[in-house]
This record gives structure tokens, sequence and C-alpha cells, in this order.
């Protein structure tokens, strides 16, 4: 998800975090936990959870006007042919 994202930069503490919620992922499909081992720290989900919702909004925030002015610019650019297909 997050290698989609070239020029985000995220703090250690998140960075971390994400990590640990991915490592607590495959533990748990082998019947284990973070949790099972005292000295590593648990993940805290509520902050994926967000960050989740960071990259949907990113997505949703773009420039529709640029868009609709990309669009024409590039439709005034086809041939006879390829906009009848």
């Amino acid at each position: 998800m997050i290698q989609n994202y070239a020029d985000l930069q995220i703090s250690d503490s998140v960075l971390k975090n994400l990590y640990l919620i991915e490592l607590e992922k495959l533990l748990s499909c082998n019947g284990k936990s973070l949790k099972d081992y005292k000295s590593l720290p648990y993940p805290i989900f509520e902050e994926m959870f967000a960050m989740e919702n960071r990259f949907i909004a990113d997505e949703l925030n773009y420039d529709k006007d640029k868009l609709r002015e990309l669009h024409e610019s590039l439709l005034g650019k086809l041939t006879e042919e390829q906009h009848s297909v």
C-alpha cells in the first residue's frame, strides 16, 4: 500500500507502528501474537486506520478543473478513427 506513494514522508514512529502491524499479521497467521513476546512493543492499530483514511482522502482530493482541461485537450487530439472507437 505505502509503496505506491513515492513522495510520502512518514515519521519513524508511524513507520515503526506500520511494521509492527505487519509483523502482528504474519504472526497471527501462525497462531501467535506480539503479545506473546513481552520484550517487543505492540502496535497501535488506530494509527493504521487514520493513515488509511488519509490515503483515501488524498486519492479523492484531485483538481477536477485541471482534469477537465486535460480531458478536453486530449480529446481534441484524437483522430476521427480514434474518436469513433
